[in-house]
């Protein structure tokens, strides 16, 4: 949990060092085109069907709003989880919670996929 805070805080601070280094230089028309025609990801075939230009955008917007709310959901589960392995150590005795870092040194670590 720490380790996320500590990315999300790097995260942050260089989206913030970036942010202050773009208002430091003029717009360029490029720039101006491609914000005004931000894009985000449409269903599969979605992209046949024809939709305007405000469908689109509409679309993103919702898109985006939704992975918002996702990622604040992700969040609180991470947080739920953690605070209730918090209060299920606070059951054990201090022998099983012994037992059980000496069970999880004996472990393999995971095996990873290529």
């Amino acid at each position: 949990m720490k380790k996320l805070c500590c990315m999300l805080a790097l995260v942050a601070g260089l989206g913030l060092l970036a942010g202050l280094r773009a208002a430091d230089d003029p717009p360029k028309k490029a720039d101006a085109d491609s914000a005004a025609k931000a894009r985000g990801h449409l269903p599969p075939n979605w992209n046949k069907i024809g939709l305007s230009e405000d469908q689109k955008k509409k679309i993103y917007k919702i898109e985006g709003d939704a992975s918002a709310q996702i990622n604040d959901l992700k969040k609180k589960i991470e947080q739920l989880q953690a605070d209730s392995r918090t209060e299920m150590l606070k059951v054990l005795s201090d022998d099983q919670k012994t037992k059980l870092k000496e069970l999880a040194v004996g472990e393999k670590p995971a095996e990873k996929k290529p």
